[in-house]
């Protein structure tokens, strides 16, 4: 389900991922609650910078995280 933490989903969050940006704080909330992948994260932040706006609604707009969240 979409939006809710699923532990099997679940990177290694102590490593530093270099394609992440350190500024991007919301990402690494996500990726430690279980919420998104690095993957996720990636393409939803190439999508906010071809396009614009907010990262959580990249996030939604590309499957990857619900508004419940």
């Amino acid at each position: 389900m979409i939006g809710v933490p699923n532990p099997e989903k679940k990177t290694d969050t102590g490593a530093l991922d270099p394609q992440v940006p350190p500024t991007s704080r919301l990402g690494k909330l996500l990726i430690a609650g279980g919420y998104v992948t690095h993957d996720q994260l990636r393409a939803a932040l190439a999508e906010q910078k071809a396009k614009g706006g907010r990262l959580g609604n990249c996030l939604i707009r590309l499957g990857h995280l619900s508004e419940e969240v």
